[in-house]
């Protein structure tokens, strides 16, 4: 048999068409991204990528599928520090991220461990001018300049800012903080700096006119002439004076019939009777805000600041919620007319140891609050803060001394309000501070009386901060000193803290701008976070040539070198008041 050998032949079209499908094939790998990561600085240090796992100590360039996630870990020298990073990644810790496009990441370091401060005087002027020497400032190498009106008093007669102009030689322009970032919106809690401001202005009056509280008049009954015990909930009805409108001078009240709902361990809770909607108050609702008042509140405040002075001797406070406080833009209040006998004619006294606070009607809805959180956030922060301000105002009346200056009693009462649990972690303190940090040398710190808008508000949110920063460095053992203290403003402040206040404005200073930064040792908050986003950012400047400039506290001015001998020449129209703080650091600010 004959064997047949089968044979093909390939046309030239079709293997044209393998050759093209095998390409189209290779071609067909999946999508690509790159990491390219880069060093600068002084310094020296390693970086670890993760994926794949190395360490690198110069640039390099990775490429990875797209949508992968690499961890980037920076480890300094010895001799060196790191900085933060820049570009795709910020900050000072592991940088994480996603590759769904191309990423450049820089990490910098620098052999400059931490900043070196220079603090100027009135003595290191000459004439009105500051010349600061800055030798062989490098292009790695940053210095802030802040100049402070720490002079300021409350006397009304110190100037309402220092004029001031800068001039630089061999200074670079460094990159700037965001005073377009409006900080944290949210609900807002109303001022009741005009409630205090009455109680200081009562005071005032009635030692003029020798007349004596209620701790120091024989025979005084308080209480048990308007509003005798025992207190019983839904029995014991009584008759209060309530602001109704803060805007007069005294502010109006009206009287109102409230019957006591609940009794507490510290406290009698009176509502106002007839009310109805949303200002009804739930016996749930009433009895978790009591336990609130109990358990975070009232000890938080014996404990730190003292306990109540107890006027009318019933060893309890009463608490009034109407809707008129609401009405009168308030969310609480203290008055100081109510540690004396009634006189029978406007101010009314109700003879007492009283906080008054709004129902949850509509009012709150003007400052964007649901009722929950109105209840659990909203009012017993008001509650500490108020607190605060009666514990204050009961010493102080009760031992014949002047009440507290408002510019530095507020903030006191928000470090109040911070340690009951409702304050920065709720929010509620952060957008008052937002005006200040946005344009700081436009703010005053100190304050001759209750001042209005933004620095209303201010005196709460930044002089918080001021605040705050104290209590951190003292210790809680600041505060029952400081509220029984027969001094005020500047001098208690002094007395209390041991430090100058010129002194405490500069290191203020220092910790708003190197907080969170790790290029200024010591110069942080061990309990707040000014860069965790919920703080309105710090505005600084570069450092370059000004004139014509106001400063009302402070200013925040940031340059680096050029790699020659630097000069910063600053001159003021009053150095008698001034401090300047120079910080030469390795730069720049993650912010």
């Amino acid at each position: 048999m004959q064997a047949y050998k089968r044979s093909y032949t390939f046309g030239p079209l079709l293997l044209l068409g393998l050759v093209s499908l095998l390409a189209a094939c290779q071609g067909a790998t999946a999508p690509q991204s790159t990491l390219e990561l880069s060093f600068s600085g002084s310094g020296s240090g390693k970086v670890r990528i993760t994926p794949p796992d190395v360490e690198f100590t110069a640039g390099t360039t990775q490429s990875y599928a797209a949508g992968t996630q690499v961890t980037l870990t920076a480890t300094p020298d010895a001799g060196s520090t790191f900085l933060g990073w820049s570009g795709d990644c910020s900050g000072s810790g592991s940088c994480v991220l996603t590759l769904d496009t191309d990423k450049r990441v820089t990490a910098s370091f620098s052999t400059q461990a931490s900043g070196a401060l220079t603090v100027y005087g009135p003595g290191d002027f000459n004439g009105n001018t500051l010349t600061v020497q800055l030798p062989g400032l490098q292009p790695a190498d940053y210095v802030a300049l802040i100049p402070v009106y720490a002079g300021q008093d409350s006397s009304g007669t110190d100037p309402d800012g220092i004029q001031y102009a800068i001039t630089t030689q061999n200074v670079a322009t460094a990159s700037l903080g965001q005073a377009a970032d409006a900080g944290p919106a949210g609900p807002r809690v109303p001022s009741d700096a005009a409630a205090l401001q009455a109680s200081r202005a009562f005071v005032a009056e009635a030692r003029s006119a020798g007349i004596e509280p209620l701790n120091r008049q024989v025979g005084a009954q308080g209480f048990s002439d308007n509003c005798p015990g025992p207190y019983q909930a839904g029995v014991t009805q009584c008759d209060f004076w309530v602001f109704t409108d803060v805007s007069t001078s005294p502010p109006t009240q009206a009287l109102i019939n409230a019957t006591v709902q609940y009794v507490s361990a510290s406290a009698v809770w009176f509502v106002e009777d007839g009310l109805t909607g949303d200002d009804v108050l739930s016996a749930s609702e009433l009895g978790a805000l009591a336990n609130t008042f109990e358990t975070a509140v009232w000890p938080t405040i014996g404990t730190t600041f003292g306990n109540a002075a107890d006027f009318d001797g019933n060893g309890k406070i009463f608490i009034v919620l109407s809707p008129k406080v609401g009405n009168a833009g308030l969310f609480g209040y203290v008055y100081s007319a109510d540690l004396y006998l009634d006189s029978g004619s406007a101010p009314r006294s109700n003879e007492g140891d009283i906080f008054y606070a709004t129902t949850p009607g509509p009012p709150i809805n003007l400052y964007s609050w649901t009722r929950d959180a109105f209840l659990n956030v909203a009012l017993p922060g008001t509650m500490a803060h108020e607190l605060k301000h009666l514990v204050a105002m009961g010493y102080r009346v009760a031992a014949g001394f002047p009440l507290e200056e408002i510019w530095i009693e507020e903030p006191s009462a928000e470090v109040a309000k911070e340690l009951s649990g409702f304050g920065t972690a709720q929010g509620r303190i952060q957008s008052r501070a937002s005006d200040a940090l946005a344009n700081p040398e436009a703010f005053r710190i100190v304050h001759a009386t209750r001042p209005s808008g933004a620095e209303g508000r201010a005196i709460y949110g930044f002089n918080f901060l001021l605040m705050w920063r104290a209590h951190e460095k003292v210790g809680a053992s600041l505060w029952k000193p400081w509220v029984q203290s027969n001094l005020v403003g500047i001098a208690n402040f002094e007395a209390a803290t041991g430090q100058s206040f010129a002194d405490a404005l500069v290191d203020w200073a220092l910790t708003l701008l190197f907080d969170d930064t790790a290029r200024l040792a010591g110069y942080e908050y061990q309990n707040l976070a000014l860069r965790d986003g919920s703080w309105q950012t710090l505005y600084y400047q570069p450092l370059a040539a000004v004139s014509n400039r106001t400063l009302r506290s402070m200013a925040f001015y940031v340059g680096r070198g050029t790699g020659a001998d630097a000069t910063v020449t600053l001159s003021v129209s009053d150095p008698s008041r001034m401090r300047v703080a120079v910080v030469r650091f390795a730069g720049p600010l993650p912010y």
